[in-house]
């Protein structure tokens, strides 16, 4: 259980590592690309699909984004749910705002304590996170594509730990 707990936490970290940092944005541009480009269908996305219809994100992103909420299932209902919807909140354009210039979200101090808590981390601090200009919570979602294959490797090793 407690190999668990561990492996959960590097997750979250990694998590919120990924999605921290801030900056404006032009008009539902995606930032979280080296080319600003307009969103897009995604039509073969099957995880994040509140923004299938146009979002700022691919399908190897939406597979990415569905590996890395996974080991939420683990935990509860209520830890999965916050993990899907951080792990997919970069694909939302209306998100976007909350992209910074390395492409990666700025994550708010209190999405990051309901991830905490539903997950049961008591050892993760978020008193560093931002309370402004940040990205709080969303409908939907994705990991940004330079992390995806850095992340997708180590859930891979959190579950071959468990």
């Amino acid at each position: 259980m407690m190999r668990f707990n561990i492996s959960l936490l590097v997750v979250v970290i990694a998590l919120v590592a990924l999605l921290a940092s801030s900056s404006s944005c032009f008009a539902q541009q995606c930032k979280n690309r080296k080319t600003f480009a307009d969103p897009t269908a995604c039509t073969s996305c099957t995880f994040c699909t509140a923004t299938k219809s146009s979002s700022c994100c691919t399908a190897a992103e939406d597979s990415a984004a569905s590996l890395a909420a996974s080991v939420g299932q683990l935990v509860s209902t209520g830890c999965y749910d916050l993990m899907k919807m951080g792990a997919c909140a970069i694909c939302d354009p209306k998100n976007q705002q909350f992209v910074n210039e390395n492409g990666t979200l700025v994550v708010c101090k209190s999405a990051c304590q309901r991830v905490v808590s539903a997950c049961g981390l008591t050892s993760v601090s978020c008193d560093s996170m931002p309370t402004t200009n940040c990205w709080s919570g969303a409908l939907s979602v994705v990991m940004l594509w330079k992390a995806s294959l850095v992340f997708m490797v180590m859930m891979i090793g959190v579950v071959f730990m468990l």
